[in-house]
C-alpha cells in the first residue's frame, strides 16, 4: 500500500474512532444517567473476578464531568479527568482538521486515486 493510500485510510479510521468519542461525549447531554446505565454492559472483569478493571466507573465519571461534577468523578475513576480532557482534545484537533487548519490533501483529492 502507498504511504499516500496508508494515511488517508488512518485519517478515514480516526474520522470514524472521533465519531464514537463524540458520541461518548454527548451521550450525557442527551440521556439520563438510567438510560445510560441500561445501555452500557456490566464490566466482564468484575462479573468474572469480582474485581474492579481500571475503566470502572468511568460512565458514572463521565456523567458527573459533564455536570460540572469533578471531585464526584475523580472518585468514581481516577483517570477520567486525563481521559476526557484527551477525549476533547481529539475532537477539536478533528474540528481544526475538518475545517482545514491543517495542511490536508483528504482521502478523495486527486493524489490519493484509488485505483
Amino acid at each position: 500500500m502507498p504511504s499516500g493510500e496508508l494515511k488517508a485510510a488512518l485519517r478515514i479510521v480516526w474520522i470514524v474512532i472521533s465519531g464514537i468519542v463524540l458520541a461518548t461525549l454527548l451521550a450525557p447531554w442527551i440521556l439520563t444517567p438510567e438510560q445510560i446505565a441500561a445501555a452500557t454492559p456490566k464490566c466482564e472483569w468484575k462479573v468474572r473476578y469480582g474485581k474492579e478493571c481500571f475503566l470502572c466507573g468511568m460512565t458514572t465519571a463521565f456523567i458527573e464531568i459533564t455536570h460540572g461534577q469533578f471531585r464526584d468523578a475523580q472518585r468514581a475513576n481516577r483517570g477520567s479527568i486525563p481521559l476526557y480532557t484527551s477525549f476533547l482534545g481529539n475532537e477539536v484537533a478533528l474540528v481544526l482538521f475538518w475545517k482545514g487548519r491543517w495542511n490536508y490533501a483528504g482521502p478523495f483529492h486527486k493524489s490519493c486515486s484509488v485505483s
